[in-house]
């Protein structure tokens, strides 16, 4: 089974895993767009206080976003999530909708426990005293993807829509 797995400054852990052959592409797809290692993780068993999404494939419109409910629900209640993909599809915008429900899946179980998610461009810079993130909010059509997209070296943006901002251990918020 492809999976790849995180943890988030605020403790939480996460896998995210591929229970059958199509739906491994959107793990690689998360992964690659996350910049996390992508494992085979069949005889590696979770941790106990890892939260896990299953991801299978159905013949079903919309498949991932009639899911995400029940999947709230079971992450909420400390259960692996089964979430529904559509088969992969020459589309790509329609591919990467559904890498993108996944991750406000991740968002909405993290504002459950104090986190939030901001309609943002997030950006990274190497100042001297280390790395600094910047984040470009505002409503939509501002220009918040036009000016991540233009950033020059040494910015690199990380993202250009949405940002999870959670709490670490010292009460110190990252996104």
């Amino acid at each position: 089974m492809l999976s790849v797995t995180f943890k988030l400054v605020d403790g939480t852990s996460w896998r995210i895993s591929a229970a059958d052959e199509a739906s491994q592409v959107t793990v690689r797809r998360f992964g690659q767009a996350m910049r996390l290692p992508i494992k085979n993780t069949q005889a590696d068993p979770p941790g106990r206080d890892t939260r896990q999404i299953i991801l299978n494939t159905v013949e079903n419109h919309c498949a991932l976003a009639g899911s995400m409910p029940a999947a709230l629900m079971a992450l909420l209640h400390g259960e692996p999530a089964h979430c529904r993909l559509e088969p992969e599809t020459e589309d790509m915008d329609a591919n990467i909708v559904q890498t993108i429900h996944l991750s406000t899946l991740i968002g909405a179980e993290a504002q459950a426990r104090g986190g939030t998610l901001i309609h943002g461009a997030l950006a990274l810079h190497p100042f001297l005293e280390g790395e600094k993130g910047i984040l470009l909010a505002g409503p939509g059509g501002v220009g918040k993807t036009t000016a991540s997209n233009r950033l020059p070296p040494p910015w690199v943006s990380l993202c250009d829509d949405m940002t999870l901002i959670v709490r670490d251990m010292n009460d110190i918020y990252w996104a």
